[in-house]
């Protein structure tokens, strides 16, 4: 097991270089979160606990009620816990009872697209880079929708829904059960600056989530990546606030619905891919949406705790 050896190089560390201002922690794996816990105790140092996804109340795996009660045991002694999104703060400060700070994700700013790259004119590409989670991510929307514009003469030298990723193939088994599978293209995993070279060059990018009310405490990451691309971004399934935030704020079009929205996404995919300029948006990212500004965020988060302990210091020195 790798977490006692996690631990005690972090006590060597401290004991070489001295011991650090805080311990901050980031899950997945939320073992890490034990880890940081153990040596926030024993260096006597506050600890900033961070959740890239929740623990035990993840809603693509049921830990049980032992999982929940070592996390309130364990999460109850953080400084400060950060979330990603506004409801899986909500979520986590209902269930554990604790101070809880939202910082969002945000475009790496040396990945975005600046130079109106050009995507192919014919045929128009629909495409999705990541995993589909064994399906439960599957694009049932898009994959309707493009159905749906077949009926009205679409053809595959018109548009094509490329898929890469783990389990792409799930793109093409779903399309080959809903009658478009000609319209599909699954070509497997490809290394991340392989697929960030192919969402430059798409006439749209696609996202999806699962159409399920517990699906809002998610914000794909992907989307960020997306956004870089300065792409048209079509996100299906059931949307949370950071989606909706991003949408928002973006200068480029960007649709949300869901997967039940067939005739609505057809409509979408008609006006911003099959009817329009395939040129890439250009331009800064607005600061909101970056990296520059999530690691602004953290910085505040860490001065606040920063403070409270020297304030804690000085009000335990006067007291003796």
């Amino acid at each position: 097991m790798w977490l006692p050896g996690a631990v005690l190089r972090g006590l060597r560390e401290a004991a070489t270089h001295g011991r650090p201002d805080v311990i901050y922690s980031t899950s997945p794996p939320a073992s890490l979160h034990v880890g940081a816990r153990l040596l926030a105790f024993l260096l006597r140092r506050p600890w900033i606990a961070e959740y890239r996804d929740l623990w035990s109340l993840n809603p693509y795996s049921d830990r049980g009620k032992f999982a929940r009660w070592a996390e309130r045991r364990i999460i109850r002694s953080a400084s400060a816990v950060v979330c990603v999104t506004d409801e899986a703060s909500a979520t986590q400060r209902d269930a554990f009872r604790c101070a809880v700070t939202t910082i969002p994700s945000g475009v790496d700013e040396r990945l975005v697209q600046t130079s109106g790259q050009k995507g192919a004119a014919s045929p128009r590409t629909l495409l999705h880079t990541g995993v589909f989670y064994r399906g439960t991510r599957a694009p049932v929307g898009v994959l309707r929708a493009i159905n749906r514009l077949a009926e009205e003469g679409l053809t595959p030298d018109d548009l094509r829904f490329v898929a890469y990723g783990p389990d792409s193939s799930v793109a093409s088994e779903l399309a080959s059960a809903l009658g478009v599978a000609h319209f599909v293209e699954a070509r497997g995993a490809i290394s991340r600056t392989a697929s960030i070279e192919a969402q430059r060059v798409a006439s749209a990018l696609v996202a999806t989530t699962r159409f399920d009310p517990s699906e809002v405490v998610v914000a794909p990451a992907k989307l960020y990546e997306y956004v870089a691309a300065r792409r048209p971004i079509l996100v299906t399934g059931c949307a949370g606030s950071e989606v909706n935030r991003i949408q928002e704020l973006c200068d480029i079009p960007f649709g949300v619905f869901g997967d039940d929205a067939v005739e609505e996404i057809a409509q979408w995919i008609k006006s911003h891919v099959l009817s329009s300029d395939t040129s890439a948006g250009g331009g800064a990212v607005p600061y909101a949406l970056t990296q520059s500004r999530m690691a602004d965020d953290v910085a505040r988060v860490l001065q606040r705790v920063t403070a409270a302990r020297a304030g804690a210091k000085a009000a335990n020195t006067l007291d003796s």
